[in-house]
C-alpha cells in the first residue's frame, strides 16, 4: 500500500527554495520513497501570500521613487517597473510544483465548500456571526476525493490547524460522513516537524564530510555538473577570467563551446536526511569551471575579430545528491558565474591546474581544434587584408 503526504497551508508558510523545508521536500521527491502533494487551494494560498508581499513591496518602492523625484531639484530617472503579478504567480506555482504534486479541487468540491461556509459546517467556522472557512473545506474535500480515487493508498494529512481539522483522533459531522470507510487510511500529523520525524531522519552534515562524499559520487567527465553548465550557461553575458599563458585577466563571455571541466572549490550550508535506506544531502557548492569560452563580441564584429579563450569562472549552485552512486547529483538552483578573485590566486591555481590536467578528453580535443580553426581563419583574413592593402597601394599615383 502506497503512502502519500498531503500538506495544509499552515505548515508551509514561507516555503521557498532557500528554506530547510524545501530541502527536505526536494530530497523526498528525488528519493522516490513517498509522494508529497498539496491541494490546489493550498497552492493558491501559498502563492497569494507571496503576491501580497510583492504588491506591498512594489507600492512602497513606487511611493519612494515618486518622493525622490519630488524632492530632487533636477530631472532624474527614478522609476519602478510596472507591477506584474501574473508573472509572480507563475514563478511561485512553478517553484512549489518542483517538489509537490498538486491535488485537484473539483468544481463540485468548490461549490460544496461555499455551501458549508454558509451553513457553518465543519471544517468551516461554526460561528454564524463570523462565517468563514470555505477554503479549509475545499482543502479537506480535496483530500477526501483523493482518498476515494486511490483506494490502495494511505494519506498522511499534515496540518497544525487542529481547531478546524481536528487532530485525527475523532471527526465531527459532517467530516466523519465525508470519510466513511476511508477513515482507516487517513492519518493526521499536526506539524511539519512530526512529518520530518516520521518520514526522514536528520543526519550529521559536516561540510568536509559532505564535500568528500560529493567528490566521490560526481563520476568521470563529462559529469552531470559539466553537462548542465554547458547547457544553462549559454547566450549570456557572463563574467570570467582569461587564463591563457598563465595570465589572469577579467573579460565577458557568452557561451561554452564544449562542456567545461568542473572542480569543487567551496561547499557550505549542508543539510542531510536519511529517507528509507538512502542518505540525501543538499548544499551550496562553488565550482571552479575551466574550459573554452567564446567572448562577448559586438554584432558588427568581423569574423577575424571572433576568437575563443581558455577561461575560468566560479559558479555557485545549490546541489542535491545521494550518497549512493546510482543517483547522479542534480543542480536545483544556480547563480550567474563570476570572475576569479585575483587575491585568491594562490588558492585557486592548484584547482586550475587540476582542471587543466584531467579535463574531459573530448572537450580538450575539440577545444584544440577550435583554437586551431580560429587561428587559421585569422591568418587567412590577415593575408587577404594584406593583399587588399597592397592592391590599393598599386593604384595610388606614383606607386612603383
Amino acid at each position: 500500500m502506497g503512502q502519500v503526504i498531503v500538506f495544509d497551508t499552515s505548515v508551509l508558510y514561507g516555503l521557498n527554495r532557500g528554506s530547510p523545508k524545501f530541502d527536505v521536500l526536494r530530497a523526498l521527491k528525488h528519493s522516490g520513497a513517498h509522494q508529497a502533494g498539496i491541494p490546489w487551494m493550498v497552492q493558491e494560498e501559498l502563492v497569494a501570500q507571496q503576491v501580497l508581499e510583492y504588491r506591498t513591496a512594489h507600492e512602497r518602492a513606487s511611493n519612494a521613487a515618486a518622493a525622490l523625484r519630488r524632492k530632487t531639484p533636477w530631472a532624474i530617472r527614478a522609476f519602478v517597473p510596472a507591477r506584474d503579478e501574473e508573472r509572480v504567480k507563475d514563478h511561485w506555482r512553478n517553484q512549489y510544483q518542483e517538489v509537490l504534486t498538486v491535488l485537484d479541487t473539483s468544481g463540485e468540491a468548490a461549490k460544496l465548500a461555499l455551501a458549508r461556509e454558509a451553513y457553518c459546517e465543519k471544517p468551516a467556522k461554526v460561528d454564524s456571526k463570523a462565517k468563514s472557512g470555505a477554503r479549509d473545506v475545499a482543502i479537506w474535500l480535496s483530500v477526501i476525493d483523493y482518498l476515494k480515487a486511490n483506494p490502495e493508498q494511505t494519506v498522511f494529512f499534515v496540518s497544525d490547524n487542529t481547531h478546524d481539522f481536528g487532530d485525527g483522533t475523532a471527526y465531527l459531522s459532517p467530516m466523519a460522513e465525508d470519510l466513511g470507510d476511508t477513515q482507516s487510511r487517513l492519518k493526521q500529523l499536526t506539524s511539519f516537524e512530526e512529518f520530518v520525524s516520521q518520514f526522514t531522519q536528520t543526519i550529521d552534515a559536516d561540510t568536509e564530510h559532505v564535500k568528500e562524499l560529493l567528490i566521490s559520487v560526481i563520476g568521470d567527465s563529462p559529469t552531470p555538473i559539466e553537462m548542465t553548465a554547458e547547457s544553462v550557461l549559454t547566450d549570456g553575458r557572463f563574467n570570467g577570467t582569461k587564463i591563457d599563458d598563465a595570465t589572469f585577466e577579467s573579460f565577458r563571455w557568452q557561451t561554452w563551446l564544449l562542456p567545461p571541466t568542473a572542480v569543487v572549490w567551496n561547499l557550505s550550508e549542508a543539510s542531510g536526511h536519511k529517507i528509507g535506506e538512502q542518505e540525501w544531502y543538499t548544499a551550496t557548492v562553488d565550482w571552479l569551471l575551466v574550459g573554452i569560452a567564446s567572448p562577448v563580441v559586438s554584432a558588427q564584429a568581423l569574423i577575424q575579430d571572433i576568437s575563443v579563450v581558455q577561461a575560468a569562472c566560479v559558479w555557485r549552485t545549490t546541489i542535491l545528491f545521494s550518497s549512493e552512486g546510482d543517483q547522479m547529483p542534480a543542480i536545483v538552483d544556480f547563480q550567474n558565474p563570476s570572475a576569479l578573485d585575483l587575491s585568491k590566486r594562490a588558492e585557486l591555481q592548484p584547482l586550475i591546474d587540476k582542471a587543466m590536467a584531467s579535463p574531459n578528453p573530448r572537450a580538450i580535443a575539440l577545444g584544440m581544434a577550435f583554437v586551431a580553426l580560429f587561428d587559421a581563419i585569422g591568418k587567412v583574413n590577415g593575408r587577404i587584408n594584406d593583399a587588399s592593402s597592397g592592391e590599393a597601394g598599386m593604384d595610388q599615383p606614383g606607386a612603383v
